[in-house]
């Protein structure tokens, strides 16, 4: 797990603590429904990465992943967190059509 994930934001009302990712470098992806798109390679210090989505998507991860029908959907709006390994990178399809989405790396 990188630095910046294993950071501890500290809640001092209670004395609990909760996990704080630190976003670094983000890409911004305009997707469709005709093919996937993808994100560049994710960073050699990247254990997790935000993803969010303004349409439905399909979505698939890894080295060489390509995002297809029967990929896990994001739902329009959806904003998720996943765990990657250095040379993942994110693929996604908007069956529904052209949109948007921001892959963080975390």
């Amino acid at each position: 797990m990188s630095q910046m994930a294993r950071e501890k934001l500290t809640l001092r009302a209670v004395g609990q603590t909760v996990p704080a990712l630190r976003p670094s470098l983000t890409t911004a992806l305009t997707t469709g429904s005709s093919a996937a798109v993808h994100s560049p390679v994710v960073g050699e210090l990247t254990s997790v990465v935000r993803l969010a989505t303004t349409t439905l998507a399909r979505v698939a991860i890894g080295p060489d992943a390509d995002a297809a029908a029967g990929d896990m959907i994001l739902p329009a709006g959806a904003v998720e967190y996943f765990r990657v390994q250095p040379g993942d990178r994110i693929s996604l399809l908007s069956p529904s059509g052209a949109g948007l989405a921001t892959v963080t790396e975390c």
